[in-house]
């Protein structure tokens, strides 16, 4: 034998033999945390015994094993949290220790770019969120508005022109949620489904969904594999090819902006102003700079969207839900002589009460969000060790019974306090009975109030407009059952419905006519956003 095979082997033979007893004196470590472990191979860990659906058989077994269980993907380490009271002790309360991200390893660092949503708790990671908490807290996301009702009204009116005939909504809702944080970041609108940006975001959203899903790459198991020369990585051609269509994306946009400052004309934006304050001042490199900005859009459109399509979804599926929004807005907002409008967001409980439930009913991620602990987690009679991964299994909270009696129906009337009519109360108990879709603790996204405005205005038209019908078979006589099972949405860590077939029907001539006014009304005017004035183009540059 050769000395180059024999050296191999004598390295490989530590290798295993060093995996071997971390793997045995992990197990021992956690027979003492007073967490149970429901399955796991000793050395490989439980990611081929989670099934062809993870997502599901983790919100099986946060039903199952109580508030806390933990399992291990390869060399790391998971708790999965299943309760609101644990999720509030562990990572409001304890906040300190489980705020961070885990050390990422292999491919994952590559696909990010440098991203502050997988970014650990340290100094620079605490200022690249205050420069967003400054873009999207709650007074500023209210300056979204006019943005966000523009567009609804471009979104309404588009289905407008499908008269009744059955639609992919999809892309409509993609244009919207893009188009009102475009607007804000880079000043530029996307008035069209064909504008290449739609596609070319949707694209990088798949990617780093996929990269982000546990197990996605070989070195989220054996990061020891990260060790070997670069040439001998196989998986980073892969995680390279993601990271350049986010680059690509993210840099030229930047770039672009860079060169209109330049020119002198650049339109008002956040961007702008980021480039203008000094990111050296901040150390804050032009590729974080340009990322944090794409963070920006990601944060608000993405969510936006998915969680919209999962409404119509919904609403389509459940008819006598719909019709109670349907007598609400048409008590509120009267008949034909104008469409809801923010001013109506306090009167309009059950619409609110239906944005809550989609996103109890179906999370925006299946696999839970994980932080990171950087110091031991005490709750109750179980120790959660330092440098473990912590995960908030918002799919097992949400379809507790305990908390959700029917945890599979659609029923947004749970949210209402039946005792009262007030919009307070409503909101009171929409407040006790909070979902946990956007995370929790230090690291709960930052873009939750621009969502659910969008969310809430455009659902508000809709319904006052539209009744929202499921497709029909071929001969075009019966409708078609509307699939909200596991089958009817795209694999991934992403909770994203598959492409789904609607009629969206005016409720009157009267009301598609007035839509139709309001819109060219809104074309011909444009609206103002924090004193800048935007047009169907974008912002005007004086």
């Amino acid at each position: 034998m050769s000395n180059i095979f024999l050296s191999l082997l004598f390295a490989g033979s530590v290798f295993l033999a060093r995996w071997i007893w971390a793997s045995i004196q992990a197990k021992r470590r956690w027979r003492q945390s007073g967490i149970p472990q429901p399955f796991g191979h000793p050395i490989f860990g439980a990611k081929d015994q989670l099934g062809p659906n993870p997502g599901k058989r983790l919100e099986e077994l946060g039903l199952a094993q109580g508030e806390l269980f933990h399992i291990r993907f390869g060399f790391e380490d998971f708790v999965y949290v299943n309760s609101r009271e644990a999720v509030r002790e562990i990572f409001d309360r304890q906040s300190a220790k489980t705020s961070s991200k885990g050390p990422w390893r292999g491919a994952t660092p590559i696909v990010s770019g440098g991203r502050i949503a997988i970014m650990p708790y340290n100094t620079h990671w605490r200022r690249l969120r205050t420069i967003l908490h400054q873009l999207l807290h709650p007074t500023v996301a209210r300056s979204f508005r006019p943005s966000q009702e523009f567009e609804a009204t471009q979104l309404v009116c588009d289905l407008l022109q499908s008269e009744g005939e059955e639609v992919v909504c999809k892309e409509q809702a993609h244009r919207m949620s893009l188009s009102v944080m475009l607007t804000s970041t880079y000043g530029r609108r996307v008035a069209s489904m064909d504008d290449p940006i739609c596609h070319r975001v949707d694209e990088i959203m798949k990617d780093f969904s996929q990269a982000t899903a546990p197990g996605a790459f070989i070195t989220d198991l054996i990061p020891q594999l990260d060790r070997l020369p670069t040439w001998l990585q196989w998986w980073r051609a892969r995680a390279l090819q993601f990271h350049e269509r986010q680059h690509s994306l993210w840099m030229g946009l930047w770039q672009e902006l860079r060169q209109k400052v330049l020119e002198g004309s650049a339109p008002t934006c956040f961007a702008k102003h980021f480039m203008e304050a000094d990111i050296q001042r901040r150390e804050i490199d032009e590729s974080q700079a340009a990322f944090l900005a794409g963070t920006l859009i990601e944060a608000g459109s993405d969510t936006s969207a998915s969680a919209l399509n999962i409404a119509i979804l919904y609403l389509a599926a459940n008819p006598a839900v719909l019709h109670q929004a349907h007598a609400e807005v048409s008590r509120v907002v009267g008949g034909d002589t104008r469409s809801p409008s923010f001013d109506d967001i306090d009167r309009l409980p059950f619409i609110r009460a239906c944005i809550h439930e989609v996103s109890r009913i179906r999370p925006l991620t299946r696999f839970g969000t994980a932080h990171y602990t950087t110091a031991e987690v005490q709750y109750q009679q179980a120790r959660i060790p330092a440098g473990c991964f912590v995960v908030i299994n918002q799919p097992a909270i949400h379809h507790n019974p305990a908390s959700y009696p029917e945890p599979h129906e659609f029923q947004p009337a749970r949210y209402l306090d039946s005792s009262s009519s007030s919009s307070s109360s409503a909101l009171d108990k929409a407040k006790d009975k909070a979902h946990l879709n956007f995370g929790a603790g230090r690291r709960i996204c930052p873009g939750l109030h621009v969502a659910e405005n969008s969310l809430f205005i455009v659902l508000a038209k809709l319904v006052w407009l539209f009744d929202i019908l499921p497709a029909r078979d071929e001969a075009g006589r019966h409708p078609l059952p509307v699939d909200v099972s596991e089958a009817g949405f795209e694999d991934g860590a992403n909770t994203v419905p598959k492409p789904f077939r609607v009629r969206f029907v005016p409720r009157s001539a009267a009301r598609a006519e007035r839509m139709r006014q309001e819109w060219e009304e809104a074309r011909r005017v444009g609206f103002v956003i924090r004193d800048v004035k935007v047009d169907l183009d974008g912002v005007v540059v004086d």
